[in-house]
């Protein structure tokens, strides 16, 4: 059987087709090598029937992607080229701190890790498989995700097999019956927001009232880590309330002592604070900069404040639900 390259026209040897994964077959050697050593790769990247993502290898970013793949994911150019694959995913891990590729939730990524083994070993990849939490603007959704992957010269081809909520179920959990304990922080929290104390003073003030800690201290060391650690685009100061309550229970008073309870504690709250929240970050939760006076309008206007309310009472909830399930 004859095969024609999709670019050039030119016949195919079907045994270099054999050789090469499977995102390429139809395009003959040439065209396909002659990708990693132009930058003009949307002649090829368009020749495939799939949506594409053209990916270097450090750092580890999108280069660009074909038509298909923009509309897949209703972006432009520059909403993809230079940004991560999560990024482009719009997976939640992306909108943390620590970014795609480097939140604590991407170190199993079974999509990342079969990128990272195509630019490590030139080992192409097929049908890869996993569920990712999505963010949209009306909110965040599991998705199944499916990617296949193969190097080209220094550059690797991603084609998005799938990439929908079709057929997966809606995660349902049982009805959470708290204990009186959680919710006496949370109420505590909620009561210290509301009489005019901020996110981490409220929360850390909880959660240490919860312990029989009372000290001048407290909420004083909190306050600069209101408004995402003093209007810097911080972490949310609710969260980092959460963690200094936390650390005051399970934290060390001598170098002797182990720091992995406090740890553990901390990195399960974080977890648990972006699944529910989608993110870490104060402007990101918010959605404005309240460094800046547009960003102080915009939280007045939409009485975004009435979030912070509600970050501030979650992040004592799940902090006092941990502490209680560790001492139990």
């Amino acid at each position: 059987m004859t095969i024609i390259c999709r670019i050039c026209a030119k016949q195919i040897a079907p045994t270099s087709q054999v050789e090469r994964g499977g995102i390429t077959h139809g395009v003959c050697e040439a065209c396909v090598l002659r990708v990693s050593s132009t930058s003009d790769y949307h002649e090829f990247l368009e020749s495939i029937d799939a949506p594409i993502l053209l990916m270097q290898g450090s750092p580890r970013q999108v280069v660009t992607a074909n038509h298909r793949a923009l509309k897949l994911f209703e972006k432009e150019f520059h909403d993809v080229e230079g940004h991560r694959g999560g990024e482009v995913f719009d997976c939640v891990h992306s909108f943390t701190e620590a970014g795609c590729g480097k939140d604590i939730n991407c170190e199993h990524c079974k999509i990342k890790n079969a990128i990272v083994d195509t630019f490590t070993t030139a080992k192409a990849h097929n049908g890869v498989s996993t569920e990712l939490a999505i963010r949209k603007a009306n909110g965040t959704r599991n998705y199944a995700l499916q990617v296949s992957t193969e190097r080209v010269g220094d550059l690797a081809l991603v084609r998005i097999d799938r990439y929908d909520t079709d057929a997966i179920s809606p995660i349902v959990p049982e009805p959470l019956v708290e204990s009186e304990f959680v919710l006496n922080v949370r109420r505590f929290a909620e009561d210290s927001f509301a009489s005019g104390l901020y996110c981490a003073e409220s929360v850390v003030l909880a959660l240490a009232d919860a312990q029989g800690v009372e000290s001048e201290l407290l909420p004083k060391v909190a306050t600069a880590f209101c408004s995402g650690m003093g209007r810097t685009c911080g972490t949310c100061g609710a969260l980092t309330g959460a963690i200094m309550g936390v650390s005051l229970a399970l934290g060390r008073t001598e170098a002797s002592e182990p720091v992995q309870p406090s740890y553990t504690a901390t990195e399960r709250l974080i977890r648990e604070f972006e699944k529910e929240f989608g993110a870490r970050d104060c402007h990101v939760l918010l959605g404005c900069d309240l460094a800046t006076p547009e960003g102080q309008a915009m939280f007045r206007e939409k009485k975004l404040g009435r979030q912070c309310a509600k970050y501030t009472g979650k992040a004592a909830e799940l902090a006092a639900r941990i502490l209680e399930e560790m001492a139990s």
